[in-house]
């Protein structure tokens, strides 16, 4: 028997992404519980829309979602729903190579962000749109390395659709910047103790953003960052 319809955002989403006007038995009140910040257990049959119990609050609230899985094909099979709803989401996992988790944790710095390493022209979405149809209140962690040739950093992207130049990737940096208020880098290495070519950027971008190692503890203290109201 469908839950009774329920009129609060939870719903709104429910019907904005996937369609529905009711939850199932026991997906919304594992929503509130999830909610109301309290540890939840559920236990339900396969094709039961256990997805549904963690996506709908996260779209519901501020913040990230951060889903850990030891299945790569639930993986790929969620993403790749989301996906088809215009719901940004991305895998990381042992199956991808470092070339591959580098596009996914750092492209966002160039004039377009593409959904597979070999740059398809229909698997792409204007960095631009990324700006323009997310507003402030969302909290964004930037992934990736930041100690690159600085020619990387700072020369302009040439953008073959208009023929001409665009943005540089540090010029798209600062647009985020501006934008997103709420954001934070994780960064593998840690700040280098002096100042060489191969560690101007690194030193340059801890400047511009607050910066945490990338690790359990340094998602922690940088998501306590983020938390804060400003």
């Amino acid at each position: 028997m469908p839950h009774p319809p329920f009129t609060g955002d939870y719903a709104a989403i429910l019907k904005k992404y996937w369609g529905h006007d009711t939850f199932r038995p026991l997906q919304l009140e594992t929503i509130e519980s999830v909610a109301a910040g309290r540890d939840t257990l559920v236990l339900t049959p396969s094709g039961g829309g256990k997805s549904v119990i963690y996506q709908v609050p996260a779209l519901a609230s501020e913040g990230v979602c951060v889903v850990i899985t030891p299945l790569i094909s639930l993986m790929k099979d969620q993403v790749d729903r989301l996906r088809s709803r215009r719901i940004l989401a991305e895998a990381i996992h042992g199956g991808r190579g470092r070339q591959e988790i580098d596009r996914v944790l750092d492209n966002c710095i160039y004039g377009d962000v593409y959904n597979g390493p070999r740059l398809w022209q229909d698997g792409q979405t204007p960095t631009e749109w990324l700006l323009q149809n997310f507003d402030a209140s969302y909290k964004v962690i930037l992934v990736g390395d930041a100690a690159m040739n600085p020619y990387e950093l700072r020369e302009k992207q040439y953008d073959w659709r208009n023929q001409r130049y665009g943005p540089s990737g540090l010029e798209w940096l600062e647009l985020f910047k501006k934008h997103f208020p709420y954001l934070i880098w994780l960064n593998p290495e840690p700040l280098p103790a002096f100042q060489d070519f191969w560690t101007l950027t690194h030193l340059q971008l801890a400047k511009m953003f607050p910066m945490f190692d990338l690790s359990a503890e340094g998602l922690e203290a940088g998501m306590k960052r983020l938390m804060v109201k400003r």
